[in-house]
């Protein structure tokens, strides 16, 4: 019997003792979490293409390194846009950029052989794969050189009239075409220094005429989505007033 109370009192002073070590390593991996260092702007990149359950630093959906993002916060002080805001700004410079290196690539093919023939018009070729060898290589670099070109310019340009668009609405408390204008007048202005006093006047002109049609766009989407939310929640309101309410009534029991 004195074995048996002596086992007894073991274990339960062993309890605590464990629960205590969970604590521990709890502890322990919060302060490792807490202590790791910052995701990449390259990790961020990926980050955004993936699911919150894939993500690099995240755990169950949530962020599992606790530290400051002292960029992001600027941002977000200094514009007043939200992190999701910020990601759509990402997002919209890089698809800009992929659309105007592509676009101004293919611009680029027909004008990059015209002036390869017109320059090699005399050139003696090796053998006719020689030719096309060369012929590939000048319509590559023209595709390349001019597509690169329209990438940057793009990227630019939309990012920001976006970013400028989404800071002002939010300095504004206010979403219409207004906050487009201002951000794609000042963009083409910025376009046109080069062109003088003349070229600013004209870029902030087309830049504003170019961004209040896709304000006006943007507007017109947002008011579609809204009115099939409130078709959505009426239709939805409807279904539960004409659905019949069944009572359960107890039967019985003989």
């Amino acid at each position: 019997m004195a074995e048996d109370k002596t086992h007894s009192t073991n274990a339960q002073v062993a309890q605590p003792k464990s629960k205590q070590d969970g604590s521990e390593d709890q502890k322990r991996v919060g302060d490792e979490q807490s202590s790791a260092a910052p995701l990449s702007m390259w990790q961020r990149i990926k980050n955004a293409y993936k699911p919150l359950d894939q993500r690099e630093g995240y755990v169950d959906g949530k962020v599992a390194v606790v530290e400051d993002d002292k960029t992001l916060e600027t941002l977000k002080r200094l514009t007043g846009m939200s992190e999701q805001q910020l990601q759509a700004w990402v997002h919209i410079t890089l698809y800009s950029s992929i659309f105007g290196f592509v676009i101004g690539g293919i611009t680029n093919i027909q004008p990059a052989f015209r002036r390869f023939m017109a320059a090699n018009q005399t050139t003696k070729f090796t053998s006719h794969k020689h030719q096309q060898w060369e012929i590939n290589n000048a319509v590559l670099y023209g595709f390349m050189r001019k597509g690169a070109s329209w990438g940057w310019k793009s990227a630019i340009f939309v990012g920001g009239v976006d970013g400028l668009a989404k800071a002002v609405s939010n300095k504004r408390e206010k979403v219409d075409a207004l906050n487009y204008v201002v951000g794609g007048g000042a963009m083409g202005a910025v376009f046109g220094l080069t062109q003088g006093v003349r070229g600013m006047v004209v870029g902030s002109l087309v830049g504003s005429v170019f961004s209040a049609s896709v304000g006006l766009v943007q507007m017109a989407s947002i008011s579609l989505e809204q009115k099939r939310q409130a078709l959505l929640a009426s239709t939805d309101k409807n279904d539960l007033e004409s659905s019949p309410i069944v009572s359960e009534e107890p039967s019985d029991q003989n």
